[in-house]
């Protein structure tokens, strides 16, 4: 006796499940119901690992660009900070240049002011001859 298979089949509007041989299957244009399940597992696996695909690529995109969200919010604090620095080092040049101004501005009429005197000595004392 021939080895006998379920089919699905359709007789009068109505699905059943048959058990056919291959031969009388393969008349008919039949697939087994073993198979149809391989098929839709086949199916199913298929589009599991596209959705875990999808997902993973999802993942990867949002990782990518909040890395990119990092590195420019990283570049932004660093010129913010270089921006700070450069304005601190020209307030510091600043206040040096003021300070070593006001250092000339003090020495310069105590320098006036010293040898005045050795000169009013000196006309006052070939005037005293």
């Amino acid at each position: 006796m021939a080895k006998l298979n379920e089919y699905r089949v359709n007789i009068n509007g109505f699905e059943t499940v048959l058990k056919l041989t291959e031969e009388d299957a393969d008349r008919r244009g039949l697939t087994s119901v073993a198979e149809e399940r391989a098929s839709l597992a086949a199916v199913a696996a298929a589009v599991a690992a596209a959705e875990k695909q999808e997902q993973a690529d999802k993942e990867a995109a949002a990782k990518a660009l909040q890395e990119q969200a990092d590195k420019e919010a990283a570049e932004a604090e660093a010129a913010e900070k270089a921006a700070a620095a450069k304005a601190l080092q020209e307030q510091a040049d600043k206040e040096a240049a003021e300070a070593e101004a006001a250092e000339k501005a003090a020495k310069a009429p105590a320098n006036k002011k010293a040898p005045a005197p050795a000169n009013k000595a000196a006309k006052t004392a070939p005037a005293a001859k």
